[in-house]
Protein backbone atom coordinates (compact mmCIF):
# COMPACT_ATOMS: atom_id res chain seq x y z
CA UNK A 1 0.00 0.00 0.00
CA UNK A 2 1.21 3.84 -1.13
CA UNK A 3 -0.04 4.90 2.41
CA UNK A 4 -0.22 8.60 2.97
CA UNK A 5 2.16 11.63 1.74
CA UNK A 6 3.54 11.25 -1.66
CA UNK A 7 4.23 8.25 -3.47
CA UNK A 8 7.87 7.71 -5.12
CA UNK A 9 6.22 4.53 -6.68
CA UNK A 10 3.97 6.88 -9.08
CA UNK A 11 6.52 8.44 -11.07
CA UNK A 12 8.26 5.11 -11.77
CA UNK A 13 5.37 3.60 -12.58
CA UNK A 14 4.27 6.65 -14.83
CA UNK A 15 7.84 6.66 -16.70
CA UNK A 16 7.69 3.20 -17.28
CA UNK A 17 4.74 2.84 -18.80
CA UNK A 18 5.50 6.02 -21.17
CA UNK A 19 9.10 4.18 -22.01
CA UNK A 20 7.34 0.88 -22.83
CA UNK A 21 4.47 2.55 -24.83
CA UNK A 22 7.72 4.45 -26.78
CA UNK A 23 9.14 1.00 -27.45
CA UNK A 24 6.43 -0.40 -28.52
CA UNK A 25 5.48 2.23 -31.14
CA UNK A 26 8.59 2.13 -32.68
CA UNK A 27 8.85 -1.31 -32.96
CA UNK A 28 5.89 -1.84 -34.27
CA UNK A 29 6.48 0.93 -36.46
CA UNK A 30 8.90 -0.68 -38.00
CA UNK A 31 7.55 -4.03 -37.99
CA UNK A 32 4.33 -2.16 -40.33
CA UNK A 33 6.65 -0.51 -42.77
CA UNK A 34 9.28 -3.09 -43.67
CA UNK A 35 7.76 -6.49 -42.38
CA UNK A 36 9.90 -7.89 -39.79
CA UNK A 37 11.20 -7.20 -36.21
CA UNK A 38 13.42 -3.72 -35.60
CA UNK A 39 17.20 -4.84 -35.89
CA UNK A 40 19.18 -3.06 -33.54
CA UNK A 41 22.46 -3.68 -35.76
CA UNK A 42 21.33 -1.11 -38.01
CA UNK A 43 23.32 1.95 -37.02
CA UNK A 44 21.29 4.86 -37.83
CA UNK A 45 18.26 2.98 -36.08
CA UNK A 46 19.83 2.31 -32.86
CA UNK A 47 20.70 5.70 -32.67
CA UNK A 48 16.93 7.35 -33.32
CA UNK A 49 15.82 5.02 -31.16
CA UNK A 50 18.00 6.43 -28.62
CA UNK A 51 17.16 9.72 -29.34
CA UNK A 52 13.60 8.85 -29.56
CA UNK A 53 13.48 7.44 -26.25
CA UNK A 54 15.90 10.06 -24.77
CA UNK A 55 13.93 13.27 -26.23
CA UNK A 56 10.28 12.28 -24.49
CA UNK A 57 11.98 11.63 -21.31
CA UNK A 58 13.44 15.00 -21.48
CA UNK A 59 10.24 16.73 -22.33
CA UNK A 60 8.44 15.11 -19.61
CA UNK A 61 10.86 15.99 -17.00
CA UNK A 62 11.33 19.91 -18.05
CA UNK A 63 7.55 20.51 -18.54
CA UNK A 64 4.64 21.22 -15.64
CA UNK A 65 2.94 18.40 -16.62
CA UNK A 66 2.44 16.40 -13.82
CA UNK A 67 -0.13 13.74 -14.47
CA UNK A 68 -0.27 12.64 -10.95
CA UNK A 69 -1.61 16.52 -9.75
CA UNK A 70 -4.81 15.68 -7.22
CA UNK A 71 -8.08 16.82 -9.20
CA UNK A 72 -6.76 17.16 -12.65
CA UNK A 73 -8.97 16.69 -14.95
CA UNK A 74 -9.28 13.98 -17.98
CA UNK A 75 -9.64 16.68 -20.95
CA UNK A 76 -6.63 18.59 -19.74
CA UNK A 77 -4.10 15.90 -19.57
CA UNK A 78 -5.17 14.32 -22.77
CA UNK A 79 -4.51 17.94 -24.05
CA UNK A 80 -1.20 18.59 -22.80
CA UNK A 81 -0.28 15.06 -23.91
CA UNK A 82 -0.89 15.85 -27.39
CA UNK A 83 1.05 18.86 -27.06
CA UNK A 84 3.98 17.07 -25.98
CA UNK A 85 3.77 14.85 -28.77
CA UNK A 86 3.43 17.27 -31.02
CA UNK A 87 6.91 19.14 -29.64
CA UNK A 88 8.40 15.24 -29.10
CA UNK A 89 7.33 14.71 -32.97
CA UNK A 90 8.80 18.57 -34.25
CA UNK A 91 12.35 17.80 -32.29
CA UNK A 92 12.59 13.97 -33.95
CA UNK A 93 12.07 16.00 -37.63
CA UNK A 94 14.46 18.70 -36.31
CA UNK A 95 17.04 15.25 -35.88
CA UNK A 96 16.70 13.80 -39.34
CA UNK A 97 17.51 17.32 -40.81
CA UNK A 98 20.58 17.76 -38.81
CA UNK A 99 21.67 14.34 -38.72
CA UNK A 100 20.83 13.27 -41.88
CA UNK A 101 18.65 10.41 -41.33
CA UNK A 102 16.92 10.90 -44.78
CA UNK A 103 16.83 7.47 -45.52
CA UNK A 104 14.90 6.25 -42.68
CA UNK A 105 11.60 5.80 -43.49
CA UNK A 106 9.13 8.17 -43.15
CA UNK A 107 6.21 6.18 -42.93
CA UNK A 108 7.65 4.46 -40.27
CA UNK A 109 7.78 7.48 -38.18
CA UNK A 110 3.91 8.12 -39.01
CA UNK A 111 2.94 4.68 -38.19
CA UNK A 112 5.18 5.10 -34.54
CA UNK A 113 3.71 8.38 -33.71
CA UNK A 114 0.07 7.16 -34.52
CA UNK A 115 0.47 4.33 -32.57
CA UNK A 116 2.14 6.23 -29.45
CA UNK A 117 -0.55 8.62 -30.03
CA UNK A 118 -3.28 6.13 -29.26
CA UNK A 119 -1.20 3.93 -26.64
CA UNK A 120 -0.20 7.15 -24.56
CA UNK A 121 -4.16 8.45 -24.34
CA UNK A 122 -5.29 4.99 -23.17
CA UNK A 123 -2.33 4.65 -20.66
CA UNK A 124 -3.52 8.60 -19.37
CA UNK A 125 -6.62 7.50 -19.10
CA UNK A 126 -6.11 4.38 -16.97
CA UNK A 127 -3.47 5.75 -14.89
CA UNK A 128 -5.88 8.12 -13.74
CA UNK A 129 -9.29 5.78 -13.42
CA UNK A 130 -6.38 3.55 -11.10
CA UNK A 131 -5.06 6.23 -9.31
CA UNK A 132 -8.20 7.82 -8.22
CA UNK A 133 -9.74 4.07 -7.15
CA UNK A 134 -6.64 3.44 -5.74
CA UNK A 135 -7.01 6.86 -3.60
CA UNK A 136 -10.75 6.27 -3.07
CA UNK A 137 -9.90 2.52 -1.20
CA UNK A 138 -7.81 5.10 0.85
CA UNK A 139 -4.26 4.77 0.19
CA UNK A 140 -2.43 7.58 -1.44
CA UNK A 141 -3.88 9.92 0.72
CA UNK A 142 -2.50 12.90 1.97
CA UNK A 143 -3.25 14.73 6.03
CA UNK A 144 -4.55 17.74 5.77
CA UNK A 145 -5.55 20.97 8.37
CA UNK A 146 -7.19 23.50 7.79
CA UNK A 147 -6.04 27.07 9.53
CA UNK A 148 -9.10 29.17 10.25
CA UNK A 149 -13.51 28.27 10.54
CA UNK A 150 -15.04 30.90 8.18
CA UNK A 151 -16.98 30.15 5.15
CA UNK A 152 -14.30 30.02 2.66
CA UNK A 153 -12.98 27.34 5.03
CA UNK A 154 -15.88 25.16 5.13
CA UNK A 155 -16.36 25.48 1.31
CA UNK A 156 -13.06 24.16 0.96
CA UNK A 157 -13.11 21.56 4.03
CA UNK A 158 -16.38 20.09 1.40
CA UNK A 159 -14.55 20.48 -1.76
CA UNK A 160 -11.04 18.35 -0.58
CA UNK A 161 -13.44 16.16 1.44
CA UNK A 162 -16.67 15.77 -0.84
CA UNK A 163 -14.49 14.47 -3.82
CA UNK A 164 -12.91 10.68 -2.31
CA UNK A 165 -10.63 10.50 -5.51
CA UNK A 166 -8.75 13.44 -4.57
CA UNK A 167 -7.09 11.71 -1.25
CA UNK A 168 -7.12 14.16 1.52
CA UNK A 169 -7.62 12.84 4.74
CA UNK A 170 -9.00 15.74 6.72
CA UNK A 171 -7.54 16.23 10.27
CA UNK A 172 -8.75 19.35 12.05
CA UNK A 173 -9.82 23.19 11.92
CA UNK A 174 -7.78 25.36 13.51
CA UNK A 175 -10.12 28.80 14.66
CA UNK A 176 -8.63 32.30 14.88
CA UNK A 177 -9.57 34.79 17.50
CA UNK A 178 -13.53 35.37 17.48
CA UNK A 179 -14.12 32.62 14.94
CA UNK A 180 -16.36 29.33 15.49
CA UNK A 181 -15.32 26.99 17.65
CA UNK A 182 -17.59 24.35 16.85
CA UNK A 183 -18.50 22.59 12.87
CA UNK A 184 -21.23 19.66 13.42
CA UNK A 185 -18.55 17.19 13.95
CA UNK A 186 -15.30 18.05 13.03
CA UNK A 187 -12.76 19.10 15.36
CA UNK A 188 -11.62 22.84 15.85
CA UNK A 189 -8.80 23.04 17.75
CA UNK A 190 -7.38 26.87 18.44
CA UNK A 191 -4.68 28.01 16.53
CA UNK A 192 -2.30 28.73 19.42
CA UNK A 193 -2.71 24.57 19.76
CA UNK A 194 -0.85 24.29 16.02
CA UNK A 195 2.82 23.62 17.01
CA UNK A 196 1.92 21.48 19.46
CA UNK A 197 -1.14 19.32 18.00
CA UNK A 198 1.37 18.97 14.93
CA UNK A 199 4.33 17.63 16.46
CA UNK A 200 2.60 14.49 17.64
CA UNK A 201 0.46 14.06 14.34
CA UNK A 202 1.19 13.51 11.33
CA UNK A 203 0.43 16.39 9.03
CA UNK A 204 1.54 16.47 5.18
CA UNK A 205 -0.42 19.86 3.72
CA UNK A 206 -1.76 23.09 5.62
CA UNK A 207 -4.40 25.17 3.98
CA UNK A 208 -4.89 28.21 5.76
CA UNK A 209 -7.89 31.15 5.08
CA UNK A 210 -6.88 33.37 7.39
CA UNK A 211 -5.82 37.01 6.35
CA UNK A 212 -5.90 39.98 7.72
CA UNK A 213 -5.12 40.52 11.42
CA UNK A 214 -3.25 36.82 11.30
CA UNK A 215 -0.21 37.76 10.00
CA UNK A 216 2.31 37.31 12.21
CA UNK A 217 1.02 34.15 13.34
CA UNK A 218 0.71 32.84 9.79
CA UNK A 219 4.09 33.51 9.08
CA UNK A 220 5.47 31.79 12.37
CA UNK A 221 3.31 28.63 10.76
CA UNK A 222 4.51 28.61 7.97
CA UNK A 223 8.48 28.76 9.50
CA UNK A 224 7.27 25.50 11.31
CA UNK A 225 6.06 23.92 7.93
CA UNK A 226 9.17 24.54 6.24
CA UNK A 227 11.35 23.41 9.13
CA UNK A 228 9.39 20.05 9.71
CA UNK A 229 8.49 19.28 5.51
CA UNK A 230 4.58 20.30 5.92
CA UNK A 231 3.60 21.91 2.45
CA UNK A 232 1.54 24.64 3.31
CA UNK A 233 -1.08 26.50 0.68
CA UNK A 234 -2.54 29.89 1.15
CA UNK A 235 -5.96 29.95 0.21
CA UNK A 236 -7.56 33.47 -1.10
CA UNK A 237 -10.81 34.28 -0.30
CA UNK A 238 -12.18 36.18 -3.36
CA UNK A 239 -14.59 33.72 -4.16
CA UNK A 240 -17.18 36.08 -3.17
CA UNK A 241 -16.79 38.41 -6.55
CA UNK A 242 -15.02 36.28 -8.79
CA UNK A 243 -16.83 32.40 -8.33
CA UNK A 244 -14.98 31.04 -11.06
CA UNK A 245 -11.26 28.85 -11.83
CA UNK A 246 -8.36 31.69 -12.20
CA UNK A 247 -4.91 31.61 -13.14
CA UNK A 248 -2.01 32.96 -10.82
CA UNK A 249 0.92 34.59 -12.18
CA UNK A 250 3.54 37.40 -10.74
CA UNK A 251 5.49 40.67 -11.50
CA UNK A 252 8.64 40.39 -9.74
CA UNK A 253 7.65 39.36 -6.41
CA UNK A 254 4.30 40.70 -6.17
CA UNK A 255 1.46 37.87 -6.84
CA UNK A 256 -1.25 38.26 -9.35
CA UNK A 257 -4.57 36.79 -9.63
CA UNK A 258 -5.62 36.50 -13.47
CA UNK A 259 -9.23 36.29 -13.88
CA UNK A 260 -8.52 33.43 -17.02
CA UNK A 261 -5.20 32.13 -18.23
CA UNK A 262 -4.72 33.22 -22.24
CA UNK A 263 -2.70 30.72 -23.82
CA UNK A 264 -3.42 33.24 -26.96
CA UNK A 265 -1.51 35.87 -24.86
CA UNK A 266 1.60 34.01 -25.69
CA UNK A 267 3.76 35.89 -28.90
CA UNK A 268 4.64 32.37 -30.03
CA UNK A 269 1.33 30.87 -30.00
CA UNK A 270 0.18 33.83 -31.56
CA UNK A 271 2.81 33.48 -33.93
CA UNK A 272 2.77 29.69 -34.94
CA UNK A 273 -1.24 30.53 -35.17
CA UNK A 274 -0.45 33.01 -37.63
CA UNK A 275 1.75 31.30 -39.93
CA UNK A 276 -1.07 28.14 -39.97
CA UNK A 277 -3.97 30.98 -40.78
CA UNK A 278 -1.82 32.44 -43.78
CA UNK A 279 -0.56 28.39 -45.27
CA UNK A 280 -3.90 27.49 -44.34
CA UNK A 281 -5.83 30.15 -46.55
CA UNK A 282 -3.49 30.51 -49.45
CA UNK A 283 -4.06 26.78 -49.91
CA UNK A 284 -7.90 27.55 -49.92
CA UNK A 285 -7.76 30.49 -52.22
CA UNK A 286 -4.78 28.73 -54.78
CA UNK A 287 -7.21 25.92 -55.15
CA UNK A 288 -10.82 27.24 -54.90
CA UNK A 289 -11.27 30.76 -54.28
CA UNK A 290 -9.83 31.31 -57.92
CA UNK A 291 -11.92 29.69 -59.89
CA UNK A 292 -14.95 29.56 -57.19
CA UNK A 293 -15.18 33.53 -56.85
CA UNK A 294 -15.78 33.55 -60.66
CA UNK A 295 -18.72 30.97 -61.38
CA UNK A 296 -20.56 32.01 -58.58
CA UNK A 297 -19.97 35.82 -59.20
CA UNK A 298 -21.27 35.04 -62.79
CA UNK A 299 -24.47 32.77 -60.85
CA UNK A 300 -25.34 35.73 -58.41
CA UNK A 301 -25.05 38.56 -61.43
CA UNK A 302 -27.73 36.57 -63.38
CA UNK A 303 -30.74 36.30 -60.58
CA UNK A 304 -30.55 39.56 -58.85
CA UNK A 305 -29.12 42.84 -59.03
CA UNK A 306 -26.13 44.23 -56.85
CA UNK A 307 -22.52 43.65 -56.53
CA UNK A 308 -20.99 40.39 -55.65
CA UNK A 309 -19.95 40.50 -52.74
CA UNK A 310 -21.47 41.38 -49.36
CA UNK A 311 -18.98 43.25 -47.17
CA UNK A 312 -20.47 44.45 -44.13
CA UNK A 313 -18.35 45.89 -41.06
CA UNK A 314 -18.23 43.54 -38.33
CA UNK A 315 -16.95 43.91 -34.42
CA UNK A 316 -12.78 42.28 -34.81
CA UNK A 317 -10.43 41.77 -31.76
CA UNK A 318 -9.78 44.78 -29.22
CA UNK A 319 -13.49 46.09 -30.46
CA UNK A 320 -11.85 46.94 -34.16
CA UNK A 321 -14.18 47.38 -36.99
CA UNK A 322 -13.20 45.77 -40.03
CA UNK A 323 -15.08 44.91 -43.53
CA UNK A 324 -16.37 41.43 -43.21
CA UNK A 325 -16.45 39.90 -47.04
CA UNK A 326 -19.40 37.18 -48.26
CA UNK A 327 -20.77 36.60 -51.35
CA UNK A 328 -23.98 38.08 -51.46
CA UNK A 329 -27.08 35.80 -50.78
CA UNK A 330 -29.91 37.96 -50.27
CA UNK A 331 -31.42 41.35 -52.64
CA UNK A 332 -30.05 44.17 -51.47
CA UNK A 333 -31.89 45.59 -48.76
CA UNK A 334 -31.57 48.13 -46.38
CA UNK A 335 -32.16 46.10 -43.20
CA UNK A 336 -29.17 44.08 -44.19
CA UNK A 337 -27.31 45.42 -41.01
CA UNK A 338 -30.00 45.48 -38.49
CA UNK A 339 -31.57 42.06 -38.77
CA UNK A 340 -30.37 38.71 -39.39
CA UNK A 341 -31.23 36.13 -41.45
CA UNK A 342 -34.01 33.68 -40.51
CA UNK A 343 -35.52 30.47 -41.71
CA UNK A 344 -37.44 30.79 -44.73
CA UNK A 345 -36.24 34.68 -45.24
CA UNK A 346 -37.79 36.35 -48.13
CA UNK A 347 -35.01 38.48 -48.38
CA UNK A 348 -32.78 35.44 -49.32
CA UNK A 349 -32.00 34.63 -52.96
CA UNK A 350 -32.60 31.20 -54.52
CA UNK A 351 -28.70 31.04 -55.23
CA UNK A 352 -28.19 32.30 -51.73
CA UNK A 353 -30.34 29.91 -50.05
CA UNK A 354 -27.73 27.18 -51.73
CA UNK A 355 -24.46 28.82 -50.91
CA UNK A 356 -25.91 29.50 -47.38
CA UNK A 357 -26.93 25.92 -46.27
CA UNK A 358 -23.25 24.92 -47.78
CA UNK A 359 -21.68 27.82 -46.43
CA UNK A 360 -19.91 28.55 -49.56
CA UNK A 361 -21.20 32.21 -48.79
CA UNK A 362 -17.96 32.27 -46.27
CA UNK A 363 -15.16 31.05 -48.45
CA UNK A 364 -14.35 34.77 -49.42
CA UNK A 365 -13.42 35.25 -45.39
CA UNK A 366 -10.00 33.27 -46.16
CA UNK A 367 -9.51 36.77 -47.91
CA UNK A 368 -10.21 38.23 -44.63
CA UNK A 369 -7.60 36.20 -43.12
CA UNK A 370 -4.82 37.10 -44.78
CA UNK A 371 -5.48 40.47 -44.24
CA UNK A 372 -5.37 39.90 -40.99
CA UNK A 373 -8.80 40.72 -39.77
CA UNK A 374 -9.79 37.38 -38.84
CA UNK A 375 -8.27 33.67 -38.30
CA UNK A 376 -9.25 30.33 -39.31
CA UNK A 377 -10.67 29.49 -35.86
CA UNK A 378 -12.27 31.80 -33.12
CA UNK A 379 -15.15 33.49 -31.80
CA UNK A 380 -17.48 34.14 -34.66
CA UNK A 381 -17.50 38.21 -35.72
CA UNK A 382 -21.05 40.02 -34.91
CA UNK A 383 -22.91 43.20 -36.53
CA UNK A 384 -21.96 46.06 -35.07
CA UNK A 385 -25.55 46.59 -33.08
CA UNK A 386 -25.32 42.77 -32.00
CA UNK A 387 -21.94 43.85 -30.10
CA UNK A 388 -23.25 47.21 -28.79
CA UNK A 389 -27.12 45.64 -27.36
CA UNK A 390 -25.48 42.32 -26.23
CA UNK A 391 -22.07 43.77 -24.32
CA UNK A 392 -25.22 45.68 -22.35
CA UNK A 393 -27.23 42.72 -21.24
CA UNK A 394 -25.13 39.63 -21.47
CA UNK A 395 -22.19 38.85 -18.93
CA UNK A 396 -18.59 37.98 -20.55
CA UNK A 397 -20.00 38.96 -24.20
CA UNK A 398 -17.13 41.59 -24.63
CA UNK A 399 -14.19 38.74 -23.78
CA UNK A 400 -14.95 36.95 -26.84
CA UNK A 401 -12.99 40.25 -28.45
CA UNK A 402 -9.64 39.33 -26.74
CA UNK A 403 -8.82 37.37 -29.76
CA UNK A 404 -9.50 37.46 -33.25
CA UNK A 405 -12.52 36.44 -34.91
CA UNK A 406 -12.78 33.38 -37.10
CA UNK A 407 -14.53 31.42 -39.80
CA UNK A 408 -15.60 28.28 -37.59
CA UNK A 409 -15.35 28.16 -33.76
CA UNK A 410 -16.12 26.36 -30.96
CA UNK A 411 -19.93 27.64 -30.24
CA UNK A 412 -20.40 27.04 -33.88
CA UNK A 413 -19.96 23.06 -33.84
CA UNK A 414 -21.32 22.87 -30.57
CA UNK A 415 -24.53 24.03 -32.17
CA UNK A 416 -24.40 27.55 -32.11
CA UNK A 417 -23.77 28.73 -35.04
CA UNK A 418 -26.80 30.78 -37.71
CA UNK A 419 -29.60 32.80 -36.02
CA UNK A 420 -29.99 34.06 -32.12
CA UNK A 421 -32.91 35.76 -31.39
CA UNK A 422 -32.62 35.21 -28.00
CA UNK A 423 -30.41 36.54 -24.88
CA UNK A 424 -29.96 32.78 -23.79
CA UNK A 425 -28.75 31.75 -27.28
CA UNK A 426 -25.93 34.14 -27.44
CA UNK A 427 -25.24 33.54 -23.35
CA UNK A 428 -24.30 30.34 -24.49
CA UNK A 429 -22.58 31.17 -27.85
CA UNK A 430 -20.55 33.35 -25.02
CA UNK A 431 -19.79 30.43 -23.08
CA UNK A 432 -18.80 28.55 -25.94
CA UNK A 433 -16.56 31.11 -26.90
CA UNK A 434 -14.41 32.15 -23.63
CA UNK A 435 -13.84 28.67 -22.77
CA UNK A 436 -12.01 28.81 -26.60
CA UNK A 437 -10.14 31.62 -25.41
CA UNK A 438 -9.11 30.25 -22.06
CA UNK A 439 -8.26 26.60 -23.57
CA UNK A 440 -6.81 27.22 -26.77
CA UNK A 441 -4.73 24.95 -28.56
CA UNK A 442 -3.48 24.29 -31.88
CA UNK A 443 -4.55 20.80 -31.64
CA UNK A 444 -8.17 22.05 -30.93
CA UNK A 445 -8.21 24.34 -33.90
CA UNK A 446 -7.58 21.38 -35.94
CA UNK A 447 -10.36 18.99 -33.99
CA UNK A 448 -11.99 22.76 -34.60
CA UNK A 449 -11.40 22.57 -38.81
CA UNK A 450 -12.08 18.58 -38.78
CA UNK A 451 -15.53 18.98 -37.09
CA UNK A 452 -16.62 21.89 -39.21
CA UNK A 453 -15.61 19.98 -42.20
CA UNK A 454 -17.81 17.12 -41.63
CA UNK A 455 -20.81 19.54 -40.57
CA UNK A 456 -20.66 20.54 -44.15
CA UNK A 457 -20.43 17.27 -45.41
CA UNK A 458 -23.28 16.19 -43.38
CA UNK A 459 -25.47 19.17 -43.54
CA UNK A 460 -25.93 21.77 -40.92
CA UNK A 461 -29.71 21.77 -40.16
CA UNK A 462 -29.18 25.83 -39.21
CA UNK A 463 -27.38 27.18 -42.17
CA UNK A 464 -29.81 29.40 -43.72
Amino acid sequence: MLGSGYSKYQKIISTFGDTLILVVSFVTGYYLRFGNYFNFSKYDFNNLFLIYIFTWWLIINSSKFDIKQRGIQIDKVLMQTLRIIALHGFIIFAVFVVFRFYHISRLMMLYAYFIQAVLLILWRILYLKLLNKYRIAGYNFRNIVILGTNKNAIDLYHTLTGNKSLGYNFISFFSGDGERENIGECRVLPLSDFERFADKTKIDEVFTTLTYGYEERIREIIRYCDNNLIRFKLVPNFQRYIPRQVTMSSIGNIPLILLREEPLESVMSRLFKRIFDIAFSLIVTIIFLSWIIPIIAIIIRVESKGPVFFVQKRTGKNNMEFPMIKFRSMAVNKYSDKIQAKKNDMRITKVGKFIRKTSIDELPQFLNVLAGHMSIVGPRPHMLKHTYEYSEIINRYMVRHFVKPGITGWAQINGYRGETNTPDLMEKRVQYDVWYIENWSFVLDLVIIFRTIVSLIKGDDKAY
